[in-house]
């Protein structure tokens, strides 16, 4: 059958005044509400112009203003003044500017902060508006302090017991900087409010003298500490909660303070991070070494322990030891050490410190000390550039490398 002839089509009609507009005219496309909506659920994972995006989505469009103000201060900090400056009086007006001043002067947004960071230098107590502001904020869950040297219980603890006076504060998250008898007096002395706590940040246990039990005698699930702890006031924090404890993080030095630390009592631990000195600060980290295999050995009967990580920081001292510092200890010890006391039910594997050589890591992956239920090797620094190279390699025993890892499944991952 014969193709029709093409037939040419008029000309479009000339523009007419009634037709013709100017593309500044033209009206703008209009995002979808559910777009609108996961932008304002995304800006939380901004890290510094969350505020700054949230407030301007709340000016966006009458529709969208609920949803973005929610997002907006469910996550709250409320600052005034310098801890180097001058402080508060308690006539001094709030600030304008601060989200302080907005919730002062706003009680209908009260209610949706879930998430509280208070630095207040003093005003929790004395300014009475910021008083009265503190005890009606009912639906806080996670009540954290800024942290900083020299810090008193009354800095930190201040604004909590404001908090803690809204009969309907459930507490789901602590970070205070310092834990203390008054600390824990606290959360004894409110049951009710801390009866969701479930997970603990600590900068430090600051009390030389421990006895009985400081722990909150509620089902933590994870605890974080900064400043490495001697075992008797690790004992006394964590045996109220010893056997429900899911997460733990914690650092390890040479001291002779951390040389009892033992992980046995935590039986349904899942997961371990281990921040390790770091290795340019002279012998700090070779004699962490013996701590660090201790520490791995105690988790050996931890059957639910499938998570290790291993990372470098700057890790403080134990301040609950009174002892002189010990001389570095110059044992023969390496990284590679760490790694036979990796426990045999480790799954996912974080090695993060330069310590951690690729060429060792080839020995012990080849080895029988290698977790035979391993599914996952994350390397940080050179080691993993290194390790990477080597699995390229088709010859020798690194081609025996890969051909290792491929038949385990283990999936290895250089960290940047």
């Amino acid at each position: 059958m014969r193709a029709s002839p093409s037939v040419p089509l008029p000309p479009p009609p000339a523009p007419t005044s009634s037709t013709t507009t100017s593309a500044a005219d033209q009206p703008h496309p209009r995002l979808p509400s559910e777009l609108i909506l996961e932008i304002i659920e995304w800006c939380d994972k901004l890290p510094e112009q969350r505020c700054a995006t949230l407030a301007a989505l709340c000016r966006l469009a009458k529709s969208y203003q609920a949803d973005a103000e929610r997002a907006l201060y469910s996550d709250v900090r409320l600052s005034w003044g310098d801890r180097t400056g001058a402080q508060p009086e308690a006539g001094d007006p709030v600030p304008s500017g601060l989200a302080l001043h907005t919730l002062v002067h706003n009680a209908r947004l009260r209610p949706l902060v879930k998430s509280l960071e208070v630095s207040l230098n003093g005003a929790e107590g004395t300014n009475l508006e910021v008083t009265a502001l503190l005890g009606e904020l009912p639906g806080v869950e996670t009540y954290s302090t800024e942290r900083y040297p020299g810090a008193s219980a009354r800095d930190q603890l201040g604004g909590l017991r404001r908090v803690l006076s809204n009969d309907a504060v459930r507490i789901r998250t602590l970070d205070v900087g310092t834990w203390t008898s008054t600390a824990a007096a606290l959360v004894r002395d409110h049951p009710l409010a801390f009866s969701t706590l479930k997970h603990l940040k600590l900068e430090r246990l600051y009390d030389h003298h421990w006895t009985g039990t400081m722990g909150p005698s509620v089902g933590i699930e994870t605890l974080s500490l900064e400043v490495n702890v001697g075992p008797r006031a690790f004992a006394s924090l964590t045996s109220p909660f010893s056997k429900s404890l899911l997460s733990l993080r914690m650092p390890v030095t040479g001291s002779e303070a951390a040389q009892g630390l033992k992980l046995r009592p935590f039986v349904k631990l899942e997961r371990l991070d281990l921040l390790v000195p770091k290795q340019e600060r002279g012998p700090a980290f070779q004699d962490a070494i013996p701590n660090v295999v201790s520490l791995l050995l105690s988790a050996a009967s931890l059957r639910q322990l499938v998570t290790l990580t291993i990372q470098e920081t700057v890790v403080q001292p134990p301040l609950d030891y009174l002892g002189t510092p010990p001389e570095s200890t110059q044992l023969s010890m390496s990284a590679h050490h760490i790694l036979n006391a990796v426990p045999f039910q480790i799954q996912q594997l974080t090695l993060d410190a330069p310590a951690f050589l690729a060429t060792d890591l080839v020995d012990w992956v080849l080895s029988p000390c290698r977790p035979p239920q391993l599914k996952s090797l994350r390397i940080g620094g050179e080691a993993g550039v290194g390790l990477d190279k080597l699995m390229r390699r088709t010859a020798g025993r690194y081609a025996e490398l890969a051909r290792t890892l491929e038949e385990a499944g283990i999936e290895v991952v250089t960290l940047p």
